[in-house]
């Protein structure tokens, strides 16, 4: 296990962990280290607190200092290659087999891991030839794919995120989205955020999910959430932070769903908002000018190329560095009934 000066940062899922009793630090990190599901463990000195935390529960770490007595430590499983590494190289631009070192209801899953000043980034991905689920082929488990019924091999597909992160600056926002290799997510097209009654999904980016209830925001009233909608400093245009992901035949900058009466003059950064009364009742959401400095938001969306198009290492080497064979870790039926119920 690889220890840390850190605390839980944004987007923690607290459903994912569980409080247990420990001592010391030491004691701590053995709790989780005996326990196979525990993928990383937070123990805070001043309460004697210690959390396990299961796979992808944690995206971000926030660095601390020695005095302030916060402590993280994430279990890497290690392969020849990465044993000579120090620990810094351990913890930034690095890609390691998760399953079965640590049980994952998934199987083929792995992790990689950045490091910027402030933060700490996990990303868990997935074999991206192998099929979970519909809606999010070709992205990291806690992506969803904008084309549910493409390939995987198909790169028109988009992969986002919506980060709960409550008082988070655009600027914080892009940071984070960037130390995962995304952007803050635009607008592909018009009335690309559905209603949640809407049959558009595979067309579509939503900010919450009957898919999967820990993703996104918990309901969709006044959800406001940073996306990737600036103005420009030099011609003061509003443009979009990336535009590699416009899709239906847009070049340069697509139309840009903004509310009644906005954009104001004052403002450079943009969030959406769902559900606001001056919103029409189609598509549902419109975009709202704000400082870039504005905490009146309750989290940030970022969006992707699919894996293979950002050059992720895959499945198979990761496989070929530890020494298995392609055929190898995936759970057999009894196992992941088992973990079904604690995942």
């Amino acid at each position: 296990m690889v220890q840390v000066l850190a605390k839980p940062g944004p987007g923690t899922i607290s459903k994912y962990s569980q409080n247990v009793t420990a001592a010391t630090w030491i004691e701590c990190m053995k709790i989780c280290f005996a326990d196979g599901k525990c993928a990383t463990v937070y123990f805070l000195e001043a309460t004697k607190q210690c959390t396990k935390y299961w796979m992808s529960a944690l995206t971000f770490l926030n660095r601390t200092e020695e005095s302030e007595g916060h402590r993280i430590a994430i279990k890497i499983p290690l392969s020849k290659r990465s044993c000579s590494l120090t620990t810094e190289q351990l913890l930034h631009n690095q890609y390691y087999m998760y399953y079965p070192y640590v049980f994952t209801f998934m199987k083929r899953i792995y992790i990689g891991i950045r490091t910027s000043p402030k933060y700490y980034a996990i990303t868990s991905f997935k074999d991206d030839l192998e099929t979970y689920m519909p809606y999010d082929l070709s992205c990291p488990k806690s992506q969803l794919t904008s084309w549910a019924e493409r390939r995987a091999t198909d790169n028109s597909s988009v992969c986002y995120s919506h980060i709960v992160a409550p008082g988070i600056t655009q600027l914080e926002a892009k940071e984070l989205c960037e130390l995962q290799g995304m952007k803050l997510l635009i607008e592909r097209y018009e009335g690309m955020i559905p209603m949640p009654d809407t049959q558009r999904l595979s067309q579509s980016v939503l900010l919450t999910t009957p898919f999967e209830p820990d993703f996104g925001f918990v309901g969709i009233e006044d959800v406001r959430t940073w996306f990737g909608l600036e103005r420009d400093p030099v011609d003061r245009t509003w443009k979009w932070s990336e535009t590699s992901f416009i899709y239906m035949g847009f070049s340069g900058n697509p139309p840009m769903t903004w509310a009644p009466g906005e954009p104001k003059e004052v403002n450079n950064c943009a969030y959406l908002q769902r559900n606001d009364a001056t919103v029409a009742k189609w598509p549902g959401y419109a975009f709202f000018s704000a400082p870039c400095n504005s905490t009146d938001v309750g989290g940030f969306s970022c969006g992707s190329v699919t894996q293979s198009a950002r050059g992720i290492p895959t499945w198979n080497s990761l496989v070929a560095e530890y020494g298995h064979n392609q055929t190898c870790c995936v759970p057999d039926a009894e196992t992941r009934i088992q973990w079904r119920g604690v995942m």
